[in-house]
């Protein structure tokens, strides 16, 4: 963390303290981060069903606060899906990344990506948003199957129950 601060006269009879804190990211914590994500993006998009999207990632800097109704939390990652066309806009910001393990990692692209799948649950006719759904649903578990296969995992399991 870069600490820095200054002394100023707001009048002459006013002394004040400016005393900012910042992080700054150098380019080779941003650059082990974004290798980091690119492993996950190459190794997963395709297996969650999803090779057939146009996907724009997009790698920021800066942290994004956001308020909820409940408190201000910040974002690692967020994607902006548009179901009907198969694109998607996803952003990682990868100061957030630096304190995560990789399974933590792993588990919030693997989130990310989820919204994809979902996105059409936001339509009003609800029929259409069952089937779009459970065919993405099904057609990511296919995916999965004939990637684990593919690796020699035998049966084409992919785990053996819940994972840390």
């Amino acid at each position: 963390m870069a600490l820095f601060w200054g002394i100023g006269i707001n009048s002459p009879l006013t002394l004040y303290f400016l005393v900012c804190y910042c992080y700054a990211m150098t380019d080779k914590e941003f650059t082990v981060q974004k290798k980091r994500i690119a492993s996950l993006i190459k190794r997963y998009t395709v297996d969650f069903g999803l090779g057939h999207w146009d996907f724009t990632y997009k790698f920021e800097r800066e942290k994004l606060e956001v308020d909820s109704e409940d408190h201000n939390v910040s974002t690692i990652m967020s994607i902006v899906p548009s179901w009907e066309y198969k694109t998607a806009v996803v952003r990682f910001h990868v100061i957030e990344t630096k304190e995560l393990t990789d399974n933590q990692l792993k588990r919030t692209f693997f989130h990310e990506l989820v919204h994809a799948l979902v996105a059409p649950m936001s339509t009003k006719n609800k029929r259409m948003e069952e089937e779009m759904v459970a065919t993405d649903i099904s057609n990511a578990m296919f995916w999965l199957e004939r990637s684990a296969h593919r690796k020699g995992l035998k049966d084409g399991r992919i785990g053996k129950g819940v994972s840390q």
